[in-house]
């Protein structure tokens, strides 16, 4: 629902999304139902490209509309290169002043020090606040193919091979974020403000039981809860 002729704003961003990977794109293995539909009652754009294929810059440029040559951010914090911050006005902060609500969820990677507070959004929950409600509900850690491979055992790029989340597929991480941005949604909705909700999806290339042929589905007590806690709680909402 638009308020006050201000369209409401939904940027999903996954991380390493090939542009193919999608069922609208044609793939003949790959369902996504809710993102065909999306693509279906909206506009799907067949020649937009990212400026650069590094994460940092590439959600440098994106909130701030600018190559990365112009705003400075050519490689990722912590690559062992030289780095200024970033320090450019971005859209997100425009929409903050012109009345809108906004919510994060997930990875960030755009300023070493700054998060999505300082650029206009009102809520936020990081990526490591996932890895802390799995570990506050005792769920088991995803288990990645190449920990089967003697010389990638134990390997931080092991959980770039592909795997198995041994839990339901409501508590795989993407359902977490997902969860998590329907939360703001109605939040918002209930404030009569126009929004902007992101969620970015950390990559981690495991599947979930739940997405196996013949996996057994059940509902478990232990699925996303709805977070009002403190801070200090893991799932709680930064403002």
């Amino acid at each position: 629902m638009m308020t006050a002729g201000r369209p409401n704003i939904l940027l999903i961003q996954p991380d390493q999304q090939r542009y193919d990977c999608l069922g609208r794109a044609g793939h003949p293995l790959v369902k996504t139902p809710a993102v065909d539909r999306l693509a279906s009652e909206g506009v799907w754009f067949t020649h937009a490209f990212t400026p650069t294929p590094t994460c940092c810059p590439a959600r440098q440029s994106l909130l701030c509309g600018k190559w990365a040559e112009q705003h400075g951010g050519l490689w990722n914090y912590g690559a062992g290169f030289p780095l200024k911050p970033f320090a450019e006005p971005t859209w997100t902060e425009a929409l903050a002043s012109a009345g809108y609500a906004l919510g994060y969820v997930g990875r960030w990677e755009v300023h070493p020090t700054r998060t999505p507070l300082d650029y206009g959004f009102r809520d936020w929950l990081h990526a490591p606040d996932y890895a802390a409600w799995r570990k506050a509900n005792h769920l088991p850690d995803p288990e990645s193919d190449a920990e089967h491979l003697p010389e990638l055992k134990g390997h931080p790029v092991a959980r770039w091979f592909g795997g198995l989340d041994p839990v339901e597929a409501e508590q795989a991480r993407t359902h977490w974020y997902a969860g998590r941005a329907i939360e703001l949604l109605r939040r918002y909705q209930q404030e009569g403000r126009p929004w902007h909700i992101r969620p970015d999806a950390l990559p981690r290339c495991t599947r979930p039981k739940a997405s196996h042929p013949g996996a057994a589905s059940r509902s478990d007590s232990r699925t996303s809860p709805t977070f009002s806690g403190s801070s200090s709680s893991p799932g709680a909402w930064r403002s």
